[in-house]
């Protein structure tokens, strides 16, 4: 049976990027998702399809404060840039079940999400010690390189799905401009395609805003 999954978040690149990295793994299905956590709290239909709710961030927290739930089952999941063991399982009325960093790599999320479903409590994100072995070996791409603002740029289109004809309209550059920008990016960041991008853009908390 597939785990039913939601994502909010305020940034369309973080759901983008979840997205992508549960697509990886047929067991997960991605039912729902959206920039407006209160709309997705008040959709009884969606709520009672969902297993695993993740939610990003304050904007998260202070939502679910004041929120009953009403479909007991689901599992709530925050995401936080800053994790540590003295962060409250409980907000007001809802319980949170387990903490994803927003460093994770997407074994990490996935293991989180089915322990999570599981009804166990994962405290698999205290800072450097549990990131993958190869993040402790190496420095990461985006912490090693800098892009440029105008990669900056072109990138977060590229996570918005714009074409690259679309984005050097948007940006009022060339064609065989944005193609350069892209060949940099992917050889800066050690990735071989467009969900590459995107995904070490979100695995390493690149900000392209």
């Amino acid at each position: 049976m597939r785990i039913k999954v939601a994502i909010f978040s305020e940034q369309w690149i973080v759901i983008h990027g979840l997205s992508r990295m549960l697509s990886f793994d047929p067991s997960f299905e991605l039912v729902a998702s959206g920039l407006d956590g209160q709309a997705l709290l008040r959709d009884r239909q969606i709520l009672e399809q969902v297993d695993v709710f993740i939610w990003d961030g304050e904007a998260a927290v202070s939502a679910l404060v004041g929120w009953e739930n009403p479909v007991k089952h689901i599992k709530i999941v925050l995401l936080s840039r800053n994790y540590n063991k003295g962060l409250q399982h409980h907000y007001g009325n809802v319980k949170v079940d387990g903490f994803i960093h927003r460093n994770c790599d997407d074994t990490t999320l996935h293991r989180t999400i089915r322990e999570v479903h599981r009804g166990e409590f994962p405290d698999n994100v205290e800072a450097a010690e549990n990131l993958p072995a190869e993040n402790k070996r190496k420095p990461s791409p985006v912490n090693a390189v800098s892009l440029t603002k105008r990669e900056r740029q072109v990138l977060k289109l590229i996570t918005e799905e714009f074409t690259n004809q679309e984005i050097a309209d948007q940006l009022c550059i060339s064609l065989r401009t944005v193609e350069t920008h892209r060949l940099n990016m992917t050889q800066k960041l050690a990735v071989k395609n467009t969900a590459g991008l995107v995904k070490e853009a979100i695995r390493m908390g690149l900000s392209v805003y």
